[in-house]
């Protein structure tokens, strides 16, 4: 072993409290690291193993293809498998039941075959597979397979429904991801799709894969679909990559590595300051036995030896524990994971993957290393720079003298608080801002989960109360025209009478009433008309969607009433639809419902909104302007006492047996499967935000430690001169309150922005369940208590460790 290894070593051995605060800091930056990269690592594997299980294994969708359109794919070298599904009609229901077809192509591609729980799909004409629900909302309360069942179907709504026999041939495995499901599917055979749907009127799903010669990433593979749609001519929104699929089973993108680099990069950041401001405190006396040794002769390369040696000894100690803790911390939460994942998805079984990987676990000691020697660059330099003579006689403080000192008759504890952190006022500074940003990462998560609200999604389709009404119309039903909107409205079951019979059942409090219009608009300059739906809102609903929703134009209530402006419902077809802010458009009210025969009316197009239910918006005070006439409600929302919400549903279900017009859809129901999507999300960001915010409260109790251990010898000073135990116990309370103070500052300061931009940055992606920005007021009271807990319970705890020694052992102490 060389003289300088053992110098180094004799150093840490005489170092005691900061060898271990420097062994705590590696440990916990290499259990983060290892957290980090074996949770990356074990959820890239698994969804590669599982990315067909949970994503089917096509690449994309093209929707809208004519015949003629896939067999020319079919021509292409990009695609390998092509499998084609097209909707083939509907059955009359009071629920939306719809017939599809798909080949056997595209059920291996979307999982069906997997699906199939008895029986087989489709092989004779007259044969159809579906889930059990499906025959239920038929009134088949036990479907059998072989049992023959008559439906009345229609393959368009430009034909009426005909009876027709059909042979259960399979059924399959119902789920609980279809809770939020009101559309429900059955398969038929090719023979009677084709016999039933013309050549001509065939509209495919094209699922396909991609040729893996052109070695596609995520992105690169996103790019090529959205490349080869628009060769067809396709608009964005009939272009669909099974963006899931593709994350899990190609290379990572630039998003997913930059953001594996941005993680890292955060905790080797941190990491480094810790561990720097721990080896720069002691080193103010460490520099006098530098200096001895630079005066017998050590070079400043060997002294820079013995400082690396120094911190990289410490290191190779800290790596292998928190490598070993590390991966067991990954393991245990890994399994919870697999487990959470196995629960909230019901049907699907995830294959349990290893995450352990030796290259992985190499670089994480590679990495932590690293950390350590990038932390020592600073006390190299400081060592190597000085003089002997500089060295031996180096005091922390080099301000020069300024004049005379001004004294004071007395002092008090808050002064001898405040000086003694202006003394060392840069340290201080450097302190409360580690801990500051070890709470950054913290607070910036907190601000994304806690904004993820369960009632969002729900509150979607229920705006309102707990139950929800509304008609279920077509707009350009040719054989059976009295399901279009303006017949509807003619004898609304949704009229006056309803309300008050809702109103009477016994626990109704409230009931919420929208109107919505049938009116017909002129198709461009041509005579011919169309059908369409306006939505009528309040000022209150007006302002609520055009604040929540993206929104194009100019919303202002007041000047949208006096004008008469309307305001179109889907902002990404106004283009497709020709239509530009400003343009006149012409409606007439349908004569059902208008006091006024023929009642033709002007809007000036102000905007549109991202999503709405109608194709057109208009406000209520522009409503009554137009002198509608009879009952044109559209939705009701009905609210009640949630002890009595069963009873209402059953009383609501008995009013409504009798039509099929109106669709009930209930709040509890639609929060359940919203609770459902968001488990695993919640569990995802809440553990990793545990696991940050105990590494964070960690390193800021390893700042304590150090700052109040490494002033052992000052502290002494000031009791041989009068302090009582009780003074250094309220002074060591008053600096830990003001290190609190600031570090909840910095954390604010910088967190908050950051959460807010990462929320922003979510929504505007459609992350789920972001709605409403709220200050995430639960999480940050906790970190602020944790942290004062903290300062409080540490500052109390070592002063009693301080007493421990005399009073001339304290001032004789040398760290």
């Amino acid at each position: 072993m060389s003289t300088l290894t053992n110098i180094a070593i004799n150093n840490n051995r005489r170092n005691k409290t900061r060898s271990i605060l420097i062994i705590i800091s590696v440990f916990l930056t290499t259990l983060l690291l290892t957290v980090i990269l074996t949770w990356g690592y074990g959820i890239v594997k698994s969804n590669r193993v599982n990315a067909v299980n949970l994503y089917g294994s096509y690449y994309g969708v093209f929707r809208g293809l004519s015949y003629e359109q896939t067999e020319d794919m079919r021509l292409r070298n990009e695609f390998t498998e092509i499998g084609l599904m097209s909707n083939a009609g509907v059955i009359e229901n009071k629920d939306k039941l719809s017939l599809f077809f798909a080949d056997e192509t595209a059920r291996n591609l979307t999982n069906m075959d997997r699906q199939l729980e008895e029986g087989t799909y489709p092989l004779q004409e007259t044969d159809i597979t579906a889930k059990p629900e499906f025959f239920r909302k038929l009134g088949i309360t036990e479907p059998r397979v072989g049992e023959v069942i008559q439906v009345s179907f229609r393959p368009d709504l430009n034909s009426k429904y005909e009876k027709k026999n059909f042979r259960i041939s399979g059924l399959m495995k119902e789920s609980n991801t279809d809770l939020n499901n009101s559309t429900m599917t059955a398969f038929i055979s090719q023979g009677f799709f084709e016999a039933a749907i013309t050549k001509s009127n065939r509209q495919f799903h094209a699922y396909f894969t991609l040729n893996k010669s052109m070695k596609l990433n995520y992105d690169t593979a996103k790019a090529k679909i959205e490349e080869l749609g628009a060769k067809y001519g396709l608009k964005e929104e009939y272009i669909m990559p099974n963006v899931y699929f593709l994350i899990a089973a190609l290379d990572p993108g630039t998003e997913t590595i930059w953001g594996v680099i941005f993680l890292g990069f955060i905790v080797i950041l941190f990491s480094i300051v810790v561990i720097y401001n721990i080896y720069q405190v002691g080193l103010v006396q460490k520099l006098q036995e530098y200096g001895k040794l630079k005066a017998l002769g050590a070079t400043k390369k060997q002294l820079k030896e013995i400082v690396i040696r120094e911190g990289m000894l410490l290191g190779a100690l800290g790596v292998p524990l928190g490598l070993g803790f590390g991966y067991l911390v990954s393991v245990i939460f890994f399994d919870l994971f697999m487990k959470q994942g196995n629960a909230v998805r019901g049907d699907v079984e995830m294959t349990k993957v290893s995450i352990f990987s030796l290259p992985l676990l190499l670089l994480v000691a590679i990495l932590a290393l690293t950390t350590v020697w990038l932390a020592l660059r600073k006390p190299i330099r400081t060592v190597s720079v000085l003089s002997p003579i500089e060295a031996i006689v180096y005091q922390e403080s080099k301000e020069k003298d300024k004049g005379l000192r001004k004294g004071r008759s007395s002092i008090h504890l808050i002064g001898i608080t405040l000086a003694g952190l202006k003394g060392s006022l840069k340290n201080n500074i450097s302190t409360i801002c580690t801990m500051g940003l070890s709470c950054v990462l913290f607070v910036g998560i907190a601000g994304l989960a806690g904004n993820i609200n369960d009632e969002y999604n729900a509150r979607k389709e229920v705006e309102y109360g707990r139950f929800y009404l509304s008609l279920d119309y077509s707009l350009n039903d040719k054989a059976y025209p009295e399901n279009n909107l303006d017949r509807i409205l003619k004898n609304n079951p949704l009229n006056s009478e309803l309300i008050e019979r809702i109103k009477a059942i016994p626990g109704v409090t409230e009931v919420k009433v929208r109107k919505l219009l049938a009116v017909h608009k002129e198709k461009g300059n041509s005579e011919e008309e169309s059908l369409v739906d306006v939505m009528v809102l309040n000022k209150e609903d007006f302002t609520r969607f055009s604040k929540y929703s993206t929104t194009t134009g100019d919303f202002n209530y007041d000047k949208a009433s006096s004008e008469n402006l309307i305001y179109y419902g889907w902002a990404n077809f106004v283009e497709y639809y020709g239509y530009y802010l400003g343009q006149d458009i012409s409606m007439e009210i349908a004569e059902s419902i208008s006091g006024e025969k023929g009642g033709r009316h002007i809007f000036h197009l102000a905007g549109s909104f991202s999503n709405m239910d109608t194709d057109w918006v208009i406000t209520e005070d522009t409503y009554e302007k137009l002198k509608v006439s009879g009952d044109t409600n559209g939705y009701l929302w009905i609210d009640c006492d949630k002890k009595v919400e069963g009873s209402v549903k059953e009383e609501l279900e008995k009013l409504l047996e009798n039509t099929d017009k109106i669709t009930l859809t209930s709040y509890a129901k639609e929060l359940k499967a919203s609770k459902i999507a968001t488990e695993m999300i919640k569990f995802m960001a809440y553990t990793f935000l545990g696991v940050m915010g105990l590494i964070g409260f960690l390193n800021m109790a390893n700042t304590i430690i150090t700052r109040i251990i490494t002033r052992r010898q000052e502290l002494g000073v000031l009791q041989a001169v009068g302090m009582t135990n009780r003074q250094l116990n309220k002074m060591l309370q008053m600096e830990g309150l003001l290190f609190t103070a600031g570090t909840v500052f910095i954390a604010l300061a910088v967190g908050t922005p950051a959460g807010y931009l990462l929320f922003r940055y979510g929504k505007e992606n459609s992350w789920f369940g972001l709605y409403e920005y709220h200050f995430p007021v639960m999480e940050m009271g906790l970190m602020v208590a944790a942290i004062a807990v903290l300062q409080i319970t540490l500052s109390y705890l070592l002063s009693r460790n301080l007493k421990k020694a005399s009073l001339v052992e304290r001032i004789r102490y040398q760290g």
